[in-house]
């Protein structure tokens, strides 16, 4: 009897921790809580962001968060008639670091450089544009890899 009264601290310990690890991310039943605009395809350097090419979007957060991070996942394909530029996957994945308090909206823009076989000609087609989690300052974060809310560039 005494060894059970022992075990039992113990296991109000771990299942608290359990509890606390398993409610540190949820699934968005309902789409994140945010807005995110048409992506913009850029062919040019921007000092700090991008060398040869990138996606550039604006971001609103609808949450009662702050936004510290946020991951995003779409799909770049050659413009008609244009010879493909990528290397390996078509499918682009990245994290971007925000500041993004409720209510606020801002623009974030995103290197494909590390995709690039060549550089595109002119420009290129964004597709299936999601966020798929959300981060916020707090340490919580809440994900959607539904791929149901989505937009592109053309």
């Amino acid at each position: 009897m005494t060894a059970k009264i022992r075990a039992l601290p113990a296991l109000v310990a771990f299942l608290a921790l359990l509890a606390a690890l398993i409610g540190c991310e949820t699934a968005a039943d309902d789409g994140l809580p945010c807005v995110i605009s048409q992506p913009r395809a850029r062919v040019a350097e921007r000092e700090g962001y991008y060398s040869f090419a990138g996606i550039e979007f604006d971001f609103a957060n609808l949450s009662q968060k702050t936004v510290a991070e946020f991951s995003i996942s779409c799909f770049i394909y050659p413009l008609e008639d244009h010879a493909s530029f990528v290397k390996g996957t078509n499918h682009i994945t990245a994290s971007v670091r925000a500041n993004v308090a409720p209510g606020r909206r801002e623009t974030f823009a995103v290197s494909i450089d590390g995709a690039l076989a060549t550089i595109p000609e002119e420009g290129f087609l964004i597709d299936f544009f999601t966020v798929t989690k959300m981060t916020f300052d707090d340490g919580t974060s809440v994900s959607d890899s539904s791929l149901r809310y989505w937009t592109r560039n053309f």
